[in-house]
């Protein structure tokens, strides 16, 4: 008679195995929805995206977004920026927006950037990063 079978016939889990009755919790899970793209709301001067990170458990959450307009040459200028630094939570909700004028921004190119997501708590660690949106060619009245 082996060892493990002398284990087995007196009913004593083996040093390796999990304690009977105890789950190691599931690590967190987030996703992450934002607008399709930016888009003009409230009349023809604001322009609007939002950004959400809705996770299935509570935890430390650091989330940042931003509205970005391009420049051209691959540059993307920062018109506004949101987020949560070290915020316990669940669910966490941003609204970005911009308010322009015919004058000076009218025709620009549009994206919402999601730059960092993530939620830590004791049971695991998720993230994403660099996320961002489609393009939006928006006209300011």
């Amino acid at each position: 008679m082996g060892w493990a079978t002398t284990v087995d016939e007196h009913n004593v889990p083996a040093s390796h195995s999990p304690t009977p009755g105890l789950t190691r919790a599931a690590k967190p899970h987030c996703q992450l929805i934002h607008s399709n793209a930016p888009y003009l709301h409230g009349g023809y001067t604001h322009i609007q995206a939002d950004a959400q990170m809705l996770c299935n458990q509570r935890g430390k959450g650091n989330f940042e977004a931003s509205l970005r307009q391009y420049q051209g040459l691959g540059i993307w200028k920062t018109k506004d920026v949101r987020g949560y630094t070290n915020t316990q939570g669940q669910n966490f909700s941003l609204l970005l927006h911009y308010d322009c004028s015919r004058l000076t921004t009218s025709g620009w190119v549009y994206r919402e950037d999601i730059g960092n997501a993530t939620l830590r708590n004791g049971n695991g660690y998720w993230g994403d990063h660099n996320v961002w949106s489609k393009t939006a060619t928006i006209h300011c009245a």
